[in-house]
């Protein structure tokens, strides 16, 4: 089981990893480990057209999903996601086993699917005992806390409205 589990919710656009960004540079002491999901944007639009993951130890950056297709990506919604990349992302996660924490950016529709970070997530839940960070969005909580047999008394839940950030338990 593990020493905490924070959940960092909210809607889409509503600051999950800005929040998230400021909580982890708290942790100055602590080896954290895991992958934040960074949004990328199109300059003639107001919405993201596509996301890089960024492993929390090493910060080296790869391009997960692109609304523009790239040879052997697949589709996913609107965008198209590298398997190549979620792998090395899976793998990054796995790293953090053996340090203080480690942090999921994001678990969605995919991990419901039984795909995605799913495996990897299992695995953390099994194996690691320290401090576990997912970003979840706010209308998929009960389902990912279903899923994966998290117990609502045992999260630190922080919500975050309009990219500013609200305590609620």
């Amino acid at each position: 089981m593990h020493k905490k589990i924070t959940i960092i919710t909210g809607e889409i656009n509503s600051g999950k990893t800005t929040q998230l960004k400021h909580l982890i540079e708290t942790f100055t002491d602590k080896r954290v480990g895991g992958v934040i999901a960074e949004g990328l944007f199109d300059n003639c639009k107001d919405r993201k057209s596509g996301f890089t993951v960024r492993s929390l130890e090493s910060g080296e950056s790869r391009l997960l999903l692109s609304e523009v297709e790239v040879k052997g990506m697949i589709p996913v919604g609107r965008f198209w996601m590298s398997g190549e990349v979620l792998t090395w992302a899976c793998d990054q996660i796995k790293y953090g086993i053996n340090g203080d924490i480690i942090v999921i950016d994001e678990i969605g529709h995919l991990e419901l699917q039984c795909k995605g970070y799913y495996d990897v997530l299992k695995l953390v839940l099994d194996e690691f005992l320290g401090e576990l960070i997912l970003v979840i969005r706010k209308e998929l909580i009960l389902q990912v806390q279903e899923l994966f047999c998290l117990d609502p008394d045992g999260i630190d839940l922080i919500q975050v409205e309009n990219r500013k950030r609200q305590e609620i338990k």
